[in-house]
């Protein structure tokens, strides 16, 4: 460890930015070229893709930034024109005729690493995942762990796909692929996202401040999208890792008209079963049915009979462009997940666990440019979610019915929204909102009348903001009204964001805005005792009990730069109420109706901090956390003493160091991950006598959340190589591998409580062991 601390600390010595570096290309893609230059010179180039597709330049000497630019625009004929001393923008010779055109300058200021950047009008950051320098512990650019880099995002329970932002739950974001609602909770468990980053183009994030124009949620906004235009020639791209392969295709029709991507995903766990898959699968399944505990408590594996743990995901996108005024595209999904696990409990007794995850889905989105001023976008757009899980038990003396639960989502709307430039300084957005949701939960146990609750629900939004820029000020004011069918109620949603630029380093920023909610996530409690899929989507309904959740949310923040030196300061504070104790799992009843939902108040308050320095080729930067939530229900049934207590993600302290290094073709990544030990609940034995008069013992709670579990340490690294397959450089390659947790640290990630032989144990879960993934992929 001290190795490596050296080793970065002697890094940092080095001069902050030479006047004049050494650079040399030999035929190199423009667009490798520019990003090789970017961290070289630390600075940004901003610029249409159009412009650099098909451009290699060649370029060896000892030259400043200037002498570089002006050899690049001699080479090309493009200009480079600064607009402050971080960012430049490229554009074609103002003589030269071409069809592209800048119509509105959006800067993005690089945020963690290449990839990574943050619009400086609102605020958002945008991830591109294709873009993507190396992260630590990751050999692919996964788009929700890369996520997970940001100070405000977090996943306590190491997943994925589980992403807290600001104390926020994962249902509470609003997730979006090409407009398409994504409902699925990622490959393996969550334990790979189930999106392709190869065919997705960029993400825009919204942590605080949100548009008018997202409605249907109380946290984070992730909308995603992938190719915006007809491809200008034939992409492909292949390559594989230790857990899955994936393929995509980008190719025009017809030229600047009509394009097409397809891409697919599968795991190759039907093939194989690497060291990385049986490491995730053993943090899955730890303290389910598929261990049992010995007298002393201590687990062991249950014998599995078949053992079957499949994914695979396929998107694809037309895109058709008639005329300079007219864009159509059609987007589909379809993503599936499959598990089917055999264990012998002995006695003759087999038990079956089946469970079905699939999220198909379509859009199509119309783009009009009326004129300079007008442009209008329609969005028709039907997400279809299912889950399903099967316990089938067989004895040899009796048939057992299987046990089933079925949770179904199906969401289609259409989103029109209108943009109008009033004016050089004002831009008028409005637009209406239509979401149909049909969703169905049924529960059948086994010789158990099966429990079905089925609800439907439309959503009628309309709303307007202005975007205002003069100056240094940045002002976005919006508002969102919401008509909810089930409960027959309106609600109101203002919407604000601002920031104001002191001088050239400096600019303050700050929001407000509320939030509804009318579909959420809730516990089932039941008979699945796999413990892996309790999770069901149910509609704000008052006969099942279940309120429409409201956020209110406030931030203030400052943001420095200068010389490669980033520091982004933000506090916050929300106020959630209308929360069900049936989505906390607070509850203990067998099905939905049989305890009344007791609704509660969530209170949040904290602070995000990231501090970063780009020195040449290396990027290191500090991410801390801070955050407070505290729940309040007054009338849990529990033996609580407290209607107050802390949430169940309720990490006071996260911190993260990352670190990225370039030598040439190389890539180097090394992170370390810190947070304190979330909340638990203690259980004691209680003792209850049955209709049978049998003695059981079950867990009882004196209070909720009253001990956390150890802090949490985890180091990861990554290395990455870059290289052409071919003389003429025209076929990419790489290869990489990750490592996660490289000390195989025990880290405690959760606790609970189970009865066996009428004693109760109290189970640890821990987080990934030892964990390392490679890649090789090739793509031209």
């Amino acid at each position: 460890m001290r190795i490596i601390f050296i080793f970065f600390w002697v890094v940092f010595v080095y001069p902050l930015r030479a006047q004049t570096q050494k650079i040399s290309y030999n035929d190199e893609p423009l667009k490798f070229v520019l990003k090789d230059i970017e961290s070289i010179y630390e600075i940004r180039f901003s610029y249409n893709e159009d412009l650099v597709k098909n451009i290699k330049v060649s370029l060896s000497s000892k030259v400043t930034l200037q002498q570089a630019l002006n050899i690049l625009n001699s080479e090309t004929g493009l200009q480079f024109e600064f607009l402050d001393e971080d960012n430049i923008i490229v554009k074609k010779d103002s003589n030269a005729p071409s069809e592209v055109r800048l119509e509105e300058t959006i800067i993005f200021a690089e945020n963690l690493t290449y990839g990574f950047s943050q619009n400086k009008n609102n605020g958002a950051i945008k991830l591109e995942p294709d873009q993507l320098d190396i992260l630590p512990g990751l050999v692919e650019p996964d788009v929700f762990q890369s996520l997970q880099l940001l100070p405000s995002i977090t996943s306590p329970n190491e997943s994925a796909t589980d992403l807290h932002i600001r104390g926020g739950t994962p249902d509470q974001n609003l997730i979006l692929w090409d407009g398409i609602t994504v409902y699925h909770q990622g490959h393996l468990l969550g334990s790979i996202t189930p999106v392709n980053p190869y065919v997705t183009d960029d993400v825009d994030i919204h942590i605080g401040g949100t548009s008018a124009q997202f409605g249907n949620r109380i946290a984070g906004v992730i909308d995603m999208h992938t190719m915006s235009d007809v491809p200008k020639a034939l992409e492909v791209g292949v390559g594989a890792n230790a857990l899955q392969t994936d393929a995509f295709v980008k190719l025009p029709i017809i030229e600047d008209q009509l394009g097409i991507m397809v891409s697919g995903r599968v795991s190759l766990t039907n093939i194989f079963d690497s060291d990385t898959f049986n490491t995730i699968t053993n943090k899955v399944f730890q303290n389910t049915r598929l261990e049992f505990l010995d007298a002393s408590g201590n687990s062991e594996s249950v014998p599995l009979l078949e053992n079957k743990f499949t994914f695979s995901d396929y998107y694809a996108k037309l895109v058709y462009k008639p005329n300079k005024t007219h864009k159509l595209s059609l987007s589909g999904l379809l993503i599936n997940n499959n598990l089917n696990y055999v264990i012998d409990e002995g006695e003759n007794e087999i038990i079956n666990d089946k469970s079905k995850f699939t999220n198909g889905g379509a859009s199509l989105i119309w783009d009009y440019k009326i004129n300079e001023k007008w442009n209008i976008q329609t969005n028709v757009h039907y997400s279809d979610y299912e889950s399903e899980y099967i316990l089938d038990e067989s004895l040899e003396e009796e048939d057992v019915e299987p046990s089933v639960q079925l949770n179904t989502v199906k969401d289609f709307g259409v989103l029109t929204k209108a943009s109008h430039k009033l004016s050089p300084k004002h831009t008028l957005l409005i637009g209406q909102e239509f979401t149909n949701f049909d969703i169905g939960v049924n529960v059948s146990i086994s010789a158990v009348a099966p429990e079905v609750n089925n609800t439907q629900e439309f959503v009628q939004s309309v709303f307007v903001e202005d975007s205002y820029r003069h100056n240094n000020w940045y002002l976005r004011l919006g508002v969102r009204g919401n008509y909810f069918s089930n409960i027959s109620e309106i609600r109101i949603e203002p919407r604000l964001y601002a920031n104001y630029t002191l001088n050239d380093h400096w600019k303050i920023k700050a929001s407000a805005e509320i939030k509804n909610q009318v579909i959420s996530q809730i516990v089932s409690f039941n008979f699945f005792d796999l413990g892996l899929n309790n999770n069901v989507w149910v509609l704000a309904d008052e006969a099942n009990n279940v309120p429409l959740p409201n956020s209110r949310q406030v931030t203030a923040g400052a943001l420095f730069t200068k010389q490669g030196w980033t520091l982004d300061v933000e506090g916050y504070y929300k106020y959630s109420s209308g929360l069900s104790s049936f989505s906390r799992g607070f509850n203990t009843a067998t099905t939905l109706g049989e305890l009344e939902s007791i609704t509660g108040k969530n209170t949040i308050h904290g602070f995000d901090v990231l501090l970063k320095k780009r020195i040449r080729r290396l990027r290191t930067w500090l991410g801390y956390a801070y955050s407070k939530s505290t729940f309040d229900f007054e009338r849990l049934p529990l033996a609580s003493r407290s209607s107050s207590f802390p949430g169940d993600f309720d990490q006071r302290h996260v911190l993260s160091w990352s670190n990225t290094y370039k030598y040439k073709k190389f890539q180097f990544a090394l992170g370390w991950n810190f947070t304190t030990g979330r909340p638990y609940s203690v259980a004691i034995p209680f003792e209850f006598i049955d209709g049978e008069g049998n003695t059981q013992v079950i867990p009882d709670y004196e209070t909720l959340n009253s001990e956390r579990l150890d802090n949490y340490h985890r180091l990861d690294a990554s290395i990455r190589y870059d290289f052409y397959l071919d003389t003429e450089k025209t076929i990419n390659a790489r290869l990489g591998v990750s490592v996660q947790n490289i000390f195989d640290r025990e880290n405690e990630i959760g606790k609970s409580f189970r009865e066996e032989d009428n004693q109760l144990f109290e189970l640890t879960n821990l987080g990934t062991a030892f964990l390392y993934n490679v890649v090789f992929r090739v793509w031209f």
